[in-house]
């Protein structure tokens, strides 16, 4: 799944809400919907249930949980180490 975000599938989980991690993201919620649509596209599945009120993890988004966490932890350490290379 090359099309995976790690940082919306996490913000999104953490607020339970497309316009709440639009906000904290810096996008729109079309922009979200639009990354949601492609992830779930690329895994040829649903990862979030959309409700009145907000957005939850399928089951198989809560399969694909831990995964997503390491991946955004290790793209949080590349990140660190780039900047530690820079000075």
């Amino acid at each position: 799944m090359e099309k995976i975000n790690a940082e919306v599938f996490m913000a999104i989980t953490k607020l339970g809400s497309y316009s709440k991690a639009a906000d904290e993201l810096g996008y729109t919620k079309a922009g979200i919907g639009y990354i949601v649509n492609s992830m779930e596209e690329a895994a040829g599945f649903r990862i979030f249930r959309r409700e009145y009120g907000g957005v939850r993890l399928t089951p198989e988004g809560e399969a694909l949980l831990p995964y997503i966490q390491r991946l955004r932890e290790s793209e949080n350490a590349v990140s660190e180490q780039a900047d530690r290379i820079r000075g």
